[in-house]
């Protein structure tokens, strides 16, 4: 992704599996920087926080099988084993239905292999892009992964039903890759009970808590978000007690986004050395910031933050609607677009109305991703992505487009940078963890 009027860049290398900027590596976790994709929901590029690694012993046993819907089955019960310690690890909730991918990863969208790169369930039939194009037609018609990579479909028009070696599945809520040494890299973005309607939302409930920074050791202001759902609906307290679970997986928060404003809690030492609260203020539309040094309390309705100079300043939360809203010293609230923290991401999604618990790390765009991006092929065949305008917007207090979207505590632009470059990393310190056939074990 290009910044057309600075030239500053952000690659995704694939092969390597690193994710750079101007050629400096922020994230170089292979398997989350292969895995990070766009979020035109936000829209933002995002990073997989915690994913897991899937080791299967090569045989002729289907391990998933696709239907022509959509919907993955498990066949192996090692895979079903794994998986459902993948998705509990990342979410915080289990597989709902066992053998069903779906009931966690939704229905799969497209699959991959070296032979054929699209193969599409679209209801009555599997469409297989490539050469040849494959067509399997009906209902009842299957796509079937093998643990030893190989995929076949139920039957072909052509007869022959050898569809090539597994490369991903990409689902509605996360995706499956065949890393280099062919293992699975499974990454589930959020859980299908991850997800919460603003129908079903009566209100917000933010609690101050502490999150440690593993940078300076700081005990840092955050906060932990539940949703309220009607209390005389025992199946919307159920939805939302769901929702809440995994909520908790990804918080507390400590970047609140709204379309207008950006509030940062941090801390960081002082010439003394003693930790030092503070409460950090974007303005995007101007580039204003404000900085207050202090300490943070619970109030009913979110936190106060009273300064060393006897100053109190509120971050207030509600829902009227079911729409999340953040107002900062009384003044209107606006709508809560985004939080995250160092365990995950929560966003709204406001053209749904779809709240999400996210397994990720966010790297904001400017809105000009929600309508798509334009791909062109370059030399040595590198693909570079545009929007109109900064590709990721940094706008930190000066007059300056920068570069990416992200808080900041120094205001020099190379000190920034590495500031930046250091959260980045921070935050996608993936847990992964490596399963197989024969046993669990960390990697």
């Amino acid at each position: 992704m290009e910044d057309k009027f600075s030239g500053n860049n952000i690659d995704i290398d694939y092969q390597k599996g690193t994710l750079l900027k101007n050629g400096e590596p922020i994230v170089t976790n292979p398997d989350a920087a292969r895995l990070s994709a766009l979020n035109s929901k936000i829209p933002a590029e995002e990073i997989p926080r915690r994913l897991n690694t899937m080791c299967i012993e090569p045989s002729k046993t289907v391990g998933i099988e696709i239907s022509a819907n959509g919907v993955a089955a498990i066949r192996d019960p090692e895979i079903q084993r794994c998986i459902s310690g993948a998705v509990m690890s990342q979410t915080g909730l289990p597989l709902s239905v066992d053998n069903d991918l779906s009931s966690a990863f939704g229905l799969v969208k497209s699959v991959a292999t070296v032979t054929h790169p699209n193969i599409s369930f679209q209801g009555d039939q599997i469409i297989a892009e490539g050469i040849p194009r494959k067509i399997a037609t009906g209902a009842t018609a299957s796509l079937r992964i093998q643990n030893d990579k190989s995929t076949t479909l139920s039957h072909s028009n052509d007869g022959v039903t050898d569809t090539g070696i597994i490369k991903a599945i990409q689902f509605e809520n996360g995706q499956m890759i065949m890393r280099p040494d062919g293992c699975y890299a499974v990454w589930l973005r959020h859980h299908e009970d991850g997800v919460l309607n603003q129908n079903d939302v009566e209100g917000i409930k933010p609690k101050l808590t502490t999150s440690i920074n593993p940078e300076n050791g700081c005990a840092e202001p955050a906060i932990d978000l539940s949703a309220i759902a009607n209390p005389d609906s025992s199946y919307l307290q159920d939805k939302a007690s769901k929702f809440n679970t995994s909520l908790q997986k990804m918080g507390p928060f400590q970047i609140f986004e709204t379309p207008t404003k950006r509030y940062v809690l941090y801390s960081e030492k002082d010439a003394a050395g003693i930790c030092q609260d503070h409460l950090k203020v974007l303005d995007k539309e101007t580039g204003k910031t404000e900085d207050f040094a202090g300490k943070a309390s619970q109030t009913p309705n979110g936190i106060a933050f009273t300064t060393n100079d006897g100053k109190t300043h509120t971050l207030d939360f509600g829902a009227p609607n079911g729409v999340p809203q953040v107002a900062f010293d009384g003044k209107a609230p606006e709508t809560l677009t985004s939080a995250q923290g160092k365990n995950g991401s929560f966003y709204y999604d406001p053209t749904t109305g779809q709240w999400y618990a996210e397994n990720g790390q966010l790297l904001p765009l400017i809105e000009a991703f929600k309508d798509g991006i334009s791909t062109k092929v370059g030399p040595n065949n590198t693909t570079t992505s545009n929007a109109a305008g900064n590709v990721l917007n940094l706008q930190l207090g000066d007059n300056k487009g920068g570069f990416l979207n992200l808080p900041s505590v120094p205001e020099n632009n190379w000190a920034l940078l590495l500031f930046v470059a250091g959260l980045v990393a921070a935050f996608v310190l993936t847990r992964a963890s490596t399963v197989t056939r024969k046993k669990i074990g960390k990697k």
